[in-house]
């Protein structure tokens, strides 16, 4: 098992340091990104929207298997039609 990082040690100080300077510029990136969509008269690319869309859908789907209600809903036909066409092999 892994010990948690301490920054009084020198070493970790300067992982944790690094970490730090990661996670800004993963904010500041992700904040750029929503600042652009939600511009006025700026317009989502219909696309772009239709792929993340189909990726939220393949990801609850696979959730859905993952999870104990999961034999209850492939009772249902338009559960099974979903899983077929959103998952595919993958069901």
């Amino acid at each position: 098992m892994m010990e948690p990082l301490n920054p009084s040690r020198p070493a970790d100080h300067v992982a944790l340091q690094m970490e730090n300077e990661l996670l800004a510029h993963e904010v500041a990136h992700l904040r750029a990104r929503l600042a652009h969509r939600s511009a006025p008269g700026s317009v989502a690319d219909p696309d772009e929207v239709h792929l993340q869309a189909y990726y939220d859908v393949r990801w609850l789907m696979r959730r859905l298997e993952g999870s104990p209600a999961s034999p209850l809903l492939h009772r249902f036909e338009g559960y099974n039609t979903l899983a077929e066409r959103y998952l595919g092999d993958d069901a």
